[in-house]
């Protein structure tokens, strides 16, 4: 998952035009708050997974 999610966020440009308009209910089509969420749930992982693997879990912290 933590994979997943650096590939998405990297093929997030927020140059490019509104894909889904008025149907994104949660951001209004905001592709910075998309690249923001989807960094959060790697922090998040990242800390959940802290005890069972520390170093991967530091290198996902620090970048």
């Amino acid at each position: 998952m933590l994979n997943e999610l650096k590939e998405a966020v990297s093929q997030i440009d927020p140059a490019a035009p509104s894909r889904y308009g008025a149907a994104d209910i949660l951001y209004n089509d905001n592709l910075d708050r998309w690249r923001k969420f989807a960094n959060s749930l790697r922090l998040r992982l990242a800390t959940r997974i802290s005890n069972a693997n520390p170093e991967l879990s530091r290198q996902v912290v620090t970048g």
